[in-house]
């Protein structure tokens, strides 16, 4: 195939090739020209799953006018589990129309474009105007992941936070107006501490407790041990991301910026999980709190027990590595009642979830699907 032929002024929406690397790396450059704030230090998702080497290039679709790139939608591949078998699918992202081009249909068009080619496909994205384009194209809105915030630093939070921000809506407000009160006359902090007292005692009374769980942090993995993790447990879900060994390995091992934890009973491997390194310069949005995301936990939905584990050694590693809190957003009952076990903090929703699993299947309700932060790599907010 040859690279398209266009007259000045006509834009063409196109699935990309091999023919047009050299357009849409310029593009790319552009778009995601470094990886500041990254401290991984690897790159990012955005650039790592669309760009990267691009040895291996994944479905996209591309805006192009006069021989320039201006507007982009990537994939990153997954496989799915569908209750009843692995299929191979697709992630959406990556998605940037240049400023001068936007609020108009290249967005519409790019989404359309690449939705033809990739039957099983998945999105999770925040702005409106995004996830609305992928309901129109076919995809099922099933809503938002529930967001959860464990306060590590809770003095330090009350001093900082300005509870406006947060958006927590009208019942909050008392609560708003009497931290804006403390932080004031200068006794923030105290109260903070007392919170953080009173989540601790809450979660030492509620989490459940199994004598034989050992969770430490790990730099490798026995890809094997968790192919049989995986196996043993799908069949207690409708719908997820394959957490195999392969998957672990790549998603949380190779590419550094993440402390990855792993769960044994007794000697044998019962679920993992994985906090993925802040910035430390902090959240502006979060008046420069530091906040680490709980990238992903996996366990047997019959084993609260390990869940209350690894969230504990979660917590103590994100403190590790300079957090002043923990976010974990996820969709299944089990892995929100184990949340709410350990006292986190219901904060409002923000990822919203978008799926097609084939021609005319049914998508199921949110809780059916075990989503968290890790699927999409939608853990790269903070």
């Amino acid at each position: 195939m040859n690279a398209p032929s266009l007259s000045p002024g006509k834009v063409e929406v196109v699935l990309g090739t091999e023919e047009h690397a050299a357009l849409t790396d310029a593009f790319l450059r552009t778009v995601w020209p470094t990886d500041e704030g990254n401290s991984s230090g690897q790159p990012s998702a955005a650039t790592a799953s669309v760009a990267g080497p691009r040895a291996v290039r994944q479905p996209s679709s591309l805006a192009i006018l006069n021989d320039r790139v201006i507007g982009y939608l990537g994939t990153i591949p997954l496989r799915f589990w569908n209750g009843e078998l692995e299929q191979s699918g697709y992630w959406f992202k990556g998605f940037m129309v240049l400023p001068e081009f936007r609020n108009g249909p290249i967005g519409y068009a790019l989404v359309k474009e690449l939705s033809r080619h990739v039957p099983i496909a998945f999105v999770i994205t925040v702005q409106p105007a995004s996830w609305r384009l992928f309901k129109a194209i076919g995809l099922t809105h099933l809503g938002a992941l529930e967001n959860r915030l464990r306060l590590l630093r809770p003095a330090r939070v009350f001093r900082k936070l300005d509870v406006e921000r947060l958006g927590l809506g009208p019942r909050f407000r008392p609560i708003s107006r009497a931290l804006s009160l403390a932080q004031r006359v200068g006794v923030a902090g105290i109260g903070g501490a007392l919170a953080g007292g009173t989540l601790n005692v809450l979660s030492a009374l509620r989490s459940p407790r199994g004598k034989g769980i050992r969770v430490a942090v790990v730099g490798q993995i026995d890809v094997n041990e968790y192919d049989a993790l995986w196996s043993r447990n799908r069949g207690s879900f409708r719908f997820a991301q394959v957490r195999d060994g392969e998957y672990v390995e790549r998603r949380f091992i190779r590419g550094g910026g993440y402390s990855f934890l792993e769960a044994r009973d007794g000697g044998a491997l019962v679920g993992f999980g994985a906090v993925r390194h802040p910035r430390p310069e902090g959240d502006e949005r979060l008046a420069g709190l530091v906040v680490a995301p709980l990238s992903d936990l996996f366990a047997a939905p019959n084993r609260p027990d390990v869940a209350s584990a690894i969230l504990a050694c979660a917590e103590r590693t994100a403190r590790s590595v300079g957090a002043d809190a923990l976010m974990c957003s996820a969709s299944h009952p089990f892995l929100l009642s184990a949340l709410s076990a350990r006292a986190y903090l219901r904060v409002p929703p923000t990822l919203q979830f978008l799926a097609r699993v084939g021609q005319g299947k049914n998508t199921g309700s949110l809780s059916d699907w075990w989503l968290t932060r890790a699927d999409g790599n939608a853990d790269e907010g903070f």
